[in-house]
């Protein structure tokens, strides 16, 4: 396959991954302050006004990691089976999950450890307070090393 075909297969895939994110980014956002609060048994509570999260906008890290991650994830998939692609892509959704999981998970324990001002072992956060752009974006790049490592190796 030529090199301008890939280009362009890379750059709407960018396009595509870096939209979708903007689309779904409150709905990570939520994922994440609800899984903090299940790790801890609702130790963690979230409050605060409903435009919180880092400005209007979520971070140029988190746009550049989902972007980057499509892009890998179509040009490692591009001439591939189609059971291929579909263990790819679950191999991706899997690793994300798990490592959003541990992310969260690690950063609430974390939290509450740390805790000094906790009433009774509760702590309110007030809303926006956590790093949601590093944790997604994190979790989002360590996703994408085995597809990262089949591209080059191909």
């Amino acid at each position: 396959m030529s090199i301008i075909k890939k280009i362009i297969i890379g750059i709407v895939f960018f396009i595509v991954g870096t939209v979708s994110f903007g689309f779904s980014s409150m709905h990570f956002y939520s994922l994440i302050e609800d899984l903090y609060a299940i790790s801890t048994a609702n130790a963690i509570r979230f409050g605060g006004k409903g435009w919180y999260y880092s400005g209007l906008l979520p971070g140029l890290f988190c746009y550049l990691s989902f972007g980057a991650s499509f892009v890998v994830l179509s040009l490692s998939n591009l001439n591939q089976k189609l059971s291929t692609i579909g263990k790819s892509l679950t191999i991706y959704i899997i690793l994300f999950e798990v490592s959003l999981l541990t992310i969260c998970f690690t950063g609430a324990n974390w939290i509450l450890l740390e805790c000094t001002m906790c009433d009774d072992g509760k702590l309110w956060l007030p809303a926006g307070s956590l790093e949601y752009q590093y944790i997604l974006g994190t979790s989002t790049l360590i996703a994408i090393i085995p597809s990262a490592i089949r591209w080059i190796k191909s």
